[in-house]
């Protein structure tokens, strides 16, 4: 319910209520009572009245207050989710440029590059075993630096 549904109901019920306001003002001048007649009905309706008026009033405060609630939580709740959906794409795109910088493995070394010699052969794989290795413990270890530091700020 946006504030322009708000505004209209207000003036339908000022209008109504200024109306019953002329209404009852103007029906004790037409009726005037006799000397003798007893006149307390007519102070008990303009306290009904007010009584009402004053508890409509409330109702549309109660009801205005709750809109208000509403739409503060709810952007409230978009503004936590902003802000989640934000720190989720930064942490991804940190995590795409590492994976960008990380030196990635070379080719595997081929018998054929060390002219069908077996002893260069091997010793080259061993190198490329572990050179890979140690890439991996290097980015495994910057991994649970990051989420070491991320579960701090959190």
């Amino acid at each position: 319910m946006s504030e322009l549904d708000v505004v209209p109901d207000e003036r339908e019920e000022d209008i109504a209520d200024l109306t019953t306001a002329q209404t009852d003002q103007a029906e004790p001048l037409a009726e005037a009572p006799d000397e003798g007649e007893e006149t307390t009905a007519a102070p008990e309706d303009q306290g009904g009245d007010e009584t009402e008026r004053k508890t409509r009033s409330e109702e549309r405060k109660e009801r205005i207050k709750a809109e208000i609630d509403a739409l503060t939580r709810e952007k409230y709740e978009a503004q936590r989710a902003a802000d989640e959906s934000q720190q989720r794409l930064a942490e991804m795109q940190h995590w795409i440029q590492q994976q960008q910088n990380s030196p990635q493995p070379g080719e595997m070394p081929k018998l054929a590059d060390y002219d069908y010699d077996e002893g260069r052969y091997q010793s080259a794989v061993q190198q490329w075993h572990a050179e890979n290795v140690q890439s991996m413990q290097q980015q495994q270890q910057a991994a649970m630096q990051q989420r070491q530091q991320h579960a701090a700020q959190v």
